[in-house]
């Protein structure tokens, strides 16, 4: 396949498309940043052994990934995006097996992604490969930027913040090239982020007592630190509910590596190791030790990750007590929607039971944690030890006996 001609086509016709149709709003979304993302498109993939065919898709696809942001809106820009790429690529005679291919790589891109293969990870860590450097905060204030020229409209520092604040929460990177490379930059910028939404709740805006408002207009109503503390409190409960869920996920990650692991290990052991102990007995020890090793940590990884429901129910009267935390699926999955609902109104009525009720379920949490943490522990710890032991019992069955 005449590849080389093919790459130098598509960014011609791209840059043609680009060129043919200014968009001056366009402040990110242009072709420096489409010229970007091919770049680093290209730089993820030199760490893999990525077959010619698929490294030619990623490449084109980088190309057309945001060209349909120059003919239709920013939520189905994707779609238009992959269409055009198959108008251009079937003009040049490309197979339709590499063309679907492309467009699927293209959508991939579509938020919140979810890419399935390799380069479809590729290319949606390029995308947002921003995220994790240091240039995150001036790209930033050019998607704002170019937003507000978009709809036609300011947005407050405060209301995007929030806005970024979940884009980057829900984001994650896909290849582990990235994840090494940029999630501790993420990290950095997104608690930088956090830190600064709480310092902008936190301070105050009243106003002076010398404005006046005019005599002809009511005075406007002032915001004072109450209100500024009630979203502080409020961004203080989003950001650490969120930060004990990572850490929850932290927890099941680690315990999916135990699992891992230990079933290759038990795997291998049956498979081989007890076919040899007929000739070879002194190594029965030393197979029994590895195997009870990797049953004890299989067992305490399963524990950590095992869900736990509850059966309890509420009954109108828990409510009126504050007896019965709503914000628990634990409390309501058996109920009534009728009575859910009913406790659900009664609960956002009274500012103290719902605030008792958000530290109540931050605590649970942090309770499910501490369980998930001290089994992961005992686990990688009676999972060391014994690996050790096993491994010592070998070389001394095999060398010493």
């Amino acid at each position: 396949m005449r590849t080389l001609e093919l790459v130098y086509k598509t960014s011609a016709h791209i840059r043609q498309l680009y060129n043919a149709n200014p968009r001056p709003e366009f402040t990110y979304h242009n072709l420096a940043h489409v010229e970007e993302v091919v770049w680093r498109a290209g730089y993820i993939a030199g760490n893999y052994a990525l077959p010619e065919i698929d490294f030619l898709a990623l490449i084109l696809a980088a190309w057309f990934h945001d060209a349909g942001y120059l003919f239709t809106s920013q939520e189905c820009h994707e779609e238009k995006s992959a269409e055009m790429a198959a108008e251009f690529l079937q003009q040049e005679a490309v197979p339709e097996e590499l063309i679907s291919k492309i467009q699927d790589t293209i959508k991939a891109t579509k938020m919140p992604q979810q890419p399935a293969t390799q380069i479809e990870k590729i290319l949606c860590d390029a995308d947002l490969f921003h995220l994790g450097t240091d240039g995150f905060e001036n790209i930033d204030q050019q998607v704002k930027k170019e937003t507000e020229l978009r709809i036609n409209q300011l947005i407050s520092e405060t209301v995007w913040r929030d806005i970024t604040l979940k884009l980057m929460e829900l984001h994650r990177y896909h290849t582990d090239f990235c994840q090494n490379l940029l999630q501790p930059g993420k990290k950095e910028n997104l608690e930088k982020l956090r830190r600064q939404i709480i310092s902008s709740e936190d301070t105050t805006d009243t106003i002076p007592e010398t404005i006046r408002a005019p005599s002809n207009s009511e005075p406007k109503p002032k915001k004072g630190k109450t209100d500024k503390g009630n979203r502080g409190v409020q961004t203080m409960f989003r950001i650490n509910a969120a930060n004990q869920m990572r850490l929850s996920d932290m927890a099941d990650n680690k315990a999916h590596i135990l699992l891992t692991i230990n079933s290759v290990i038990i795997s291998v052991l049956i498979s081989f190791i007890f076919r040899k102990l007929e000739t070879e007995s002194k190594l029965l020890l030393p197979a029994l030790s590895f195997l009870i090793t990797s049953l004890v940590t299989l067992v305490s990884a399963i524990l950590v990750t095992r869900p736990k429901v509850n059966q309890a129910r509420f009954t109108a009267e828990d409510v009126k007590k504050r007896k019965v935390n709503l914000l628990f699926f634990g409390s309501f999955h058996s109920v009534k929607y009728e009575d859910y609902e009913a406790g659900m109104k009664e609960m956002i009525k009274d500012k103290d039971y719902l605030q008792s009720s958000m530290i109540r379920d931050n605590y649970n949490l942090g309770q499910v944690l501490n369980r998930k943490y001290r089994k992961l522990r005992f686990a990688y710890g009676f999972f060391m030890f014994g690996f050790v032991i096993s491994v010592v019992s070998f070389l001394f069955a095999e060398f010493l006996l």
